[in-house]
């Protein structure tokens, strides 16, 4: 056994405690087992300027976070160009920052030093799993259920629509719930900071705001406003998704975050909100439930969501990703509406732990 496992993450952000608690998981099973497996780790910006520690193993296993000083550094920038949260630079950026580092651990680790490099997930599965629209596309040639999606950027298109159906205009790249319009015929509401004062000034300087955390909550758009907002939303970068008719479940709209640990369901989250409120997201003031609460549903509709979960998670090639699940109004049908290879952790399982156990089998059963 020679392999040794290489942490991608920033140091003193939001992923680092993450990403601390696996070396801790993986330096215990290490020394219990008496191991030969090395762990090393480098920040996004050393990576990106190819300053790699010295790695003695034949083989290495890389663990990317999310480049979170990278992005802190460049939301002005994202802001002034795309106009939008979640936009077409913020996702550029990101997904070159992913692409730097695994092109500079080749050329290094590969090709001068003769490694073998295995990834928990590449920068292609986190760049599916980042944006809605891709995600949902390879989901669909794979005949895995998400919402009805709707292509158009009409505003007289999405008037028709809605009125047979509640839709969604979510941006591509994104998560927490923000950034998210919730479209009826008889109402529109939104938590993007909208002013039709600036309605026709264009994407420098927009008048959407983005990257305040503190400025998230849905409210009303004025019935005289809305063909304006529709006519400036529906130029972004966005999805247009058909509202899931959901299951209640004691009064209340239920659906799932799934972890998936090497493409297999680990843990099952399950959310609940009231039905007059339009997110299930914990951090946009949904419920999260506890254990407990997977008893309202029968051992199928259980064995469904896992089945799912896995069958997302192996066509989007990630082997660690949270994914969030809703079931159909009469339980039949679970629909995929989106994962994340970065996603929130929850106190009520130890996912550094399995992420742990899964490489030590994975160099185990590889003979690393």
């Amino acid at each position: 056994m020679d392999a040794s496992v290489l942490m991608i993450y920033d140091k003193d952000v939001n992923d680092t405690e993450y990403a601390e608690q696996l070396i801790t998981e993986l330096d215990y099973l290490i020394k219990k087992r008496e191991l030969n497996i090395g762990l090393h780790s480098v920040e996004f910006d050393d990576a990106c300027e190819d300053r790699f520690p010295y790695i003695e193993s034949e083989n290495i296993i890389c663990m990317m976070y999310f480049p979170w000083k990278f992005r802190n550094r460049n939301i002005k920038n994202f802001r002034k160009r795309d106009g939008l949260y979640g936009g077409k630079l913020h996702q550029k950026k990101i997904d070159d920052v992913y692409k730097t580092v695994e092109e500079n651990i080749k050329l290094l680790y590969e090709e001068e030093q003769g490694k073998n490099v295995f990834y928990i997930n590449n920068a292609y599965s986190i760049s599916v799993s980042r944006d809605k629209k891709k995600i949902k596309n390879i989901l669909n040639e794979n005949n895995i259920p998400t919402p009805v999606m709707y292509e158009t950027t009409s505003t007289d298109e999405i008037l028709e629509i809605i009125k047979e159906n509640n839709i969604y205009i979510k941006p591509r790249v994104g998560g927490e719930g923000k950034g998210i319009t919730y479209l009826t015929k008889n109402k529109c509401l939104t938590n993007i900071d909208w002013d039709i004062k600036y309605n026709k000034t264009p994407f420098v300087d927009t008048h959407i705001n983005v990257f305040q955390d503190d400025k998230w909550d849905m409210h009303k758009i004025d019935k005289e406003f809305k063909l304006d907002f529709l006519e400036d939303i529906l130029q972004r970068y966005v999805l247009i998704e058909k509202e899931v008719d959901y299951a209640l479940v004691n009064n209340l709209k239920v659906d799932f975050r799934v972890y998936a640990v090497f493409k297999k369901p680990v843990f099952i989250l399950p959310r609940t909100n009231k039905p007059q409120n339009i997110l299930t997201n914990w951090s946009r003031g949904g419920n999260v439930e506890t254990q407990d609460f997977l008893n309202n549903f029968s051992k199928d509709v259980i064995k469904n969501i896992k089945q799912t979960a896995a069958m997302a998670a192996e066509v989007i090639g990630a082997n660690f990703i949270g994914l969030d699940l809703i079931p159909s109004k009469d339980f039949e049908t679970i629909y995929v509406l989106e994962g994340q290879t970065d996603p929130g952790y929850t106190k009520q399982y130890n996912l550094p732990r399995s992420i742990a156990n899964n490489i030590i089998k994975m160099i185990e059963l590889d003979g690393l």
